[in-house]
Order: C-alpha cells, then structure tokens, then sequence
C-alpha cells in the first residue's frame, strides 16, 4: 500500500506466490483479513497464484466477497498446479486468462468509486456498509433484467451493436472495443429511443 501511495494512488497489482495457508485459528489471518479489506480503499488488485498441493480453502475465501469490511473486491486466487496438470493444451493462455480476469472490473470498480489518486481522499470517502436490498419477486425481475444493460445493470439499453447485443450508451461508448456479450469487433453503434404509450 505504502507503493501505491508514492506513486500518488496509481493502480497497482500485487503478484503473490504462495505455497501454503494461514491456518484458521492462528492471529495471522484477523491480521490478514484486516490487511486485505484496508487494501481495498486503495487501487490496488491483489493476484494469489497458489503453487502445490494447497490446500487452497482461505485463499479462496479471501478471493471470495466474504470480507465484510471491503471496500471493493481487490483480490484474485489462481490454483497454478492444477491447471498446469491439467490436460489442456493450452494451459499457459488458461493460466494467464484466470490471474488477469478481475482486473478491468476492479480497475472499472476503483475509477468508479474515485479510488485513483490520492488516498487522503479515500479516507473520508468510506463509510459503513449498507444492509442488503430485499429481494424482488421474480415477475418483475425477469422484466425488468430484459431492459437494463448487461455490463452496468443499471442502466437502460439504449444503445445496439451491429452484432444486435444492447447496452446503455454509458458502457458502450469510448474504449468498448468488442461486444460484451458475443465478443466481435464492435463496427456499428445505433442509438436507440423508446417511445412508450
């Protein structure tokens, strides 16, 4: 972190090698789950490669959103043992494509949350979690996921590729390459307007 702050709030990945766990019980891992959710106020995007026989269940629950004090999901755990002895041919590339797919919905996640920068800022932007939402009934879920846009799920499509995929302006303007949904090269964007009677 103390990296991420000379650099005045730059994003940042941090590679860690592990070959082992913290144990359950051991004061390590409050120490560590504390580091963890601290790191998330900063842009910084934490791989765990795990190497050995493991076992991997901690470093899978840090990967996983069960850290109640993040402020962002900042980490990635990779088991590089079993996809190197895996039969796939293309293991390097399945290696390469688990410990880098976190990092555009973080690095999206920290832009959004203005967390590049300095991180005196950051300070008095975090605040306790809100409670979960209550559920919504089905009916209305189905009608209302067909509308919203499939990256941001909050806003409304509005916007189609040539492919046909939508999705609203907002996340399909500007460094949007390919189509989120089908991945071809996106040639054509329509602007779309609804008219309801």
């Amino acid at each position: 972190m103390a990296m991420v702050e000379k650099s005045g709030g730059q994003y940042h990945v941090l590679l860690i090698i592990t070959d082992g766990q913290v144990p359950s019980g051991h004061p390590q891992k409050k120490m560590t789950l504390n580091t963890i959710a601290r790191a998330s106020t900063y842009p910084l995007f934490v791989i765990l490669i795990g190497v050995g026989d493991g076992p991997w269940n901690m470093m899978k629950e840090f990967a996983k959103k069960k850290i109640p004090d993040r402020v962002v999901d900042n980490i990635q755990f990779v088991n590089f043992t079993e996809i190197m002895s895996s039969n796939n041919h293309n293991k390097e590339i399945e290696f390469a494509q688990a410990a880098l797919i976190g990092i555009r919905g973080h690095y999206e996640e920290a832009v959004r949350l203005d967390l590049l920068g300095s991180h005196q800022k950051l300070q008095a932007q975090i605040r306790a979690p809100l409670r979960p939402p209550l559920p919504v009934p089905d009916s209305i879920r189905n009608s209302i996921n067909l509308l919203l846009c499939p990256i941001c799920l909050t806003n409304s499509k509005d916007l189609a590729f040539g492919c046909g995929h939508q999705t609203c302006s907002q996340c399909g303007q500007g460094l949007l390459l390919s189509c989120p949904i089908c991945r071809s090269r996106i040639d054509t964007r329509i602007k779309l307007y609804y008219h309801m009677c």
